[in-house]
C-alpha cells in the first residue's frame, strides 16, 4: 500500500511521471536547474582561424584550430553533458550538441591536415611533433566518445555498440594520459559508454569507490561517485547498497567542497539520484521484502517533501558537471597573427600534481 500511495504522489508533488527528466513544477516551470557553468574568456576563434590561414601561418592555423575544438568541447557541451548524465535532459541538448560535436569534428579535421602541411614544410623537431600529435589526438579521442551520446536513434543497434565499442578503445589510449584532468574525464566517459551497452562491470571497474575523497571539489569526480551507485543497483537489481552509499555520500558533500554552496547543489544531485533509485526499485518491488519497500518508499517520500519545499521559491539547484573535456590547448589572446610574428605555442600539459580520481 505505501509503495502505491508514494507513487500515485510523485506525478503530483513533481511532475515526474515520464519521464523526471522534463518535470514541470505546479506552475509549469522546469523544477532543475543547474548551478553556474565555468565560462570561457572572450576570443572570437573563428576571426583568429581565419587571420591564421590569410597569414599563411601554419602552426596559428593548427593551434586555434585545435583552441577552437577544445573551447566547444569543453565549454559549449556543459549543460547538455550534466543533463545526460544526471537524467534529466531536455529536448533542445540532442540537436545542440550534434550541431557542436560536427563543428568541432571539422576544425579537427582541419587541424590534422594542417599538422600534416607543418610538418612536411616546416620540419617539426620530435618533441613538438609528439606534443602536437598527442594534443590532436586526445581531443580526437573525447570528440569521438561524445559523439555517441547524443546520437538519433535511427541508427541500427549494432552499428551504435560497434561505434561505442571504437570510442571506448579511444578513451583507453588517452586514460594513459600523465595530465589528471584528462585521465578524469577520460574515465567517466568510457564508464558511461560502457554501461549503455550493458558493460556494467566494465564501468564498476573503471569507477572510483563511492565514498573516496573527491580530489580538490571536481564535479567531475563527483559524477564518477554518483555514476558507480547508479551502476551498483543497476547491476545487481537492487538498490538497496547504492541508496545507502548515496545517503552516506549526502553527509560528506560538506566535507568535499569547501564552498557551503557548491556542496548544497551536490547534495540535490545526490538526493535526485537516490530518488530515483528509490523510485526504480519500487515499480518492480518484491512484495516478500515488505520492510525493505517501505524503508524505499520512506525515503523517497522524504526527498520528495524537500524538493516540494524548495520549489515554493524556485528550482532545485544541481551542481553542474562543469567540463566535461579539459581544457588542454592554451594560446594567449594577444598572441599577433601578422606573417612574420612569432608561431604561438601550445601550453605544455601540466605535470601531475594531484590525485586522479
Amino acid at each position: 500500500m505505501v509503495q502505491v500511495i508514494l507513487l500515485s504522489l510523485l506525478p503530483v508533488l513533481l511532475g515526474l511521471a515520464v519521464p523526471a527528466d522534463e518535470a514541470p513544477s505546479a506552475d509549469g516551470a522546469q523544477i532543475w536547474k543547474l548551478s553556474e557553468n565555468v565560462e570561457p574568456d572572450p576570443l572570437d576563434l573563428g576571426e583568429m582561424v581565419a587571420r591564421a590561414d590569410s597569414d599563411r601561418n601554419l602552426e596559428a592555423a593548427f593551434t586555434y584550430r585545435l583552441l577552437a575544438a577544445n573551447r566547444l568541447l569543453a565549454f559549449d557541451l556543459q549543460p547538455c553533458a550534466s543533463r545526460l548524465l544526471l537524467g534529466i535532459p531536455e529536448e533542445e541538448d540532442y540537436p545542440k550538441a550534434r550541431e557542436v560535436i560536427a563543428q568541432v569534428t571539422l576544425y579537427l579535421e582541419q587541424a590534422s591536415g594542417k599538422l600534416g602541411e607543418l610538418d612536411s614544410q616546416s620540419g617539426l623537431d620530435e618533441y613538438k611533433r609528439y606534443r602536437y600529435g598527442v594534443q590532436l589526438e586526445t581531443l580526437q579521442a573525447f570528440s569521438k566518445a561524445l559523439r555517441e551520446l547524443w546520437l538519433q536513434a535511427s541508427i541500427p543497434d549494432e552499428q551504435r555498440r560497434k561505434n561505442i565499442a571504437d570510442a571506448t578503445v579511444a578513451l583507453g589510449v588517452i586514460l594513459e594520459s600523465d595530465d589528471p584532468a584528462i585521465v578524469r574525464a577520460a574515465t567517466l566517459w568510457q564508464a558511461y559508454l560502457f554501461a549503455s551497452i550493458d558493460k556494467l562491470q566494465r564501468a564498476l571497474d573503471l569507477l572510483p569507490t563511492a565514498l573516496k575523497p573527491v580530489p580538490e571539489g571536481k564535479p567531475v569526480s563527483f559524477y564518477a561517485r554518483v555514476l558507480r551507485c547508479r551502476y551498483i543497483a543497476q547491476l545487481h537489481e537492487d538498490c538497496a547498497v547504492s541508496v545507502s552509499l548515496l545517503l552516506r555520500m549526502k553527509s560528506r558533500c560538506g566535507l568535499w567542497f569547501e564552498d557551503e554552496e557548491r556542496a548544497q547543489t551536490a547534495q540535490q544531485v545526490v538526493k535526485l539520484i537516490t530518488r530515483r533509485l528509490c523510485e526504480d526499485s519500487l515499480a518492480r518491488a518484491n512484495p516478500d521484502r515488505k520492510e525493505f519497500n517501505e524503508w524505499c518508499a520512506g525515503v523517497a517520500s522524504r526527498i520528495d517533501g524537500e524538493f516540494s519545499e524548495i520549489c515554493k521559491s524556485g528550482p532545485v539547484e544541481l551542481l553542474s558537471l562543469g567540463s566535461p573535456v579539459p581544457m588542454i590547448i592554451e594560446v594567449t589572446p594577444s598572441v599577433s597573427l601578422e606573417k612574420n610574428s612569432a608561431k604561438p605555442e601550445p601550453a605544455a600539459s601540466p605535470a601531475p600534481a594531484e590525485p586522479q580520481s
